[in-house]
């Protein structure tokens, strides 16, 4: 498997709703370019980063590599994916509102970090199981692979 930094618009799409962004074509142009460089580069990919590469791009999946990388692999091309996603949409005037005005108000911003808070302990205590399933289900597809030939 050739490993890219590049996404589809549909990967694009599913990481900007983990990120609540909302996608639009223009950034994902500019995206696109932006990793096509990075595909460009010589930057050393290590065999951990090309497994958790092969993992499908879906909003659990994503909430999980979130943590992952974040934690554990933070060179890794889901990082660079992300971060790039949040510094586009950053230079978006309506992104920015949209942004400014979901903090508004102690009584939301108490609100936001509890939510947080729990959403982080949850995911985190959940890492090792998740992990442990993609790991299964990974042998197990090397296994059906091995019969169906």
């Amino acid at each position: 498997m050739n490993l890219t930094y590049r996404l589809s618009f549909k990967e694009y799409s599913v990481m900007c709703k983990k990120l609540n962004f909302s996608p639009t074509m223009d950034n994902f142009v500019y995206l696109d370019n932006y990793l096509e460089k990075l595909d460009n580069s010589n930057i050393q990919i290590v065999k951990s980063h090309k497994f958790f590469s092969k993992i499908k791009k879906n909003y659990v999946n994503l909430i999980y590599l979130d943590l992952y990388t974040r934690l554990f692999l933070k060179q890794h091309m889901i990082r660079y994916q992300l971060n790039t996603i949040i510094a586009i949409h950053e230079r978006d005037v309506y992104e920015i509102k949209k942004i400014t005005n979901i903090y508004q108000g102690k009584a939301n911003i108490i609100f936001r970090l509890t939510k947080l808070t729990i959403y982080i302990s949850f995911t985190f205590l959940t890492l090792p199981f998740w992990l442990l399933l993609i790991l299964v289900s990974y042998k197990i597809n090397d296994v059906l692979k091995i019969f169906s030939k």
